[in-house]
């Protein structure tokens, strides 16, 4: 019985896993890095068109918005639209 029930348990914690997590390792080559275990990964194109990015980090907590790239390859929170890629 002990077995059973340890078995339904595996079963669901493996079962709600994201589908759609994927480690920063596997995916550094479309992301930014900017220090040793700190990332800007792109998350899309708003309406304008412009590329939007998210921090991400394995090891520290990350600031929660959206940054820009502008023209000359800097990052920041403010979108400068004519130049933003």
């Amino acid at each position: 019985m002990k077995k059973l029930f340890l078995m339904v348990i595996s079963i669901l914690l493996f079962g709600c896993e994201s589908e759609n997590y994927q480690p920063i390792e596997k995916t550094q080559q479309s992301n930014n890095k900017i220090k040793s275990d700190l990332y800007y990964v792109p998350i899309g194109r708003d309406d304008d068109g412009c590329m939007m990015y998210q921090a991400k980090s394995e090891s520290m907590m990350t600031m929660q918005a959206i940054i820009y790239q502008n023209g000359l390859g800097k990052f920041s929170m403010s979108r400068d639209k004519p130049n933003c890629l």
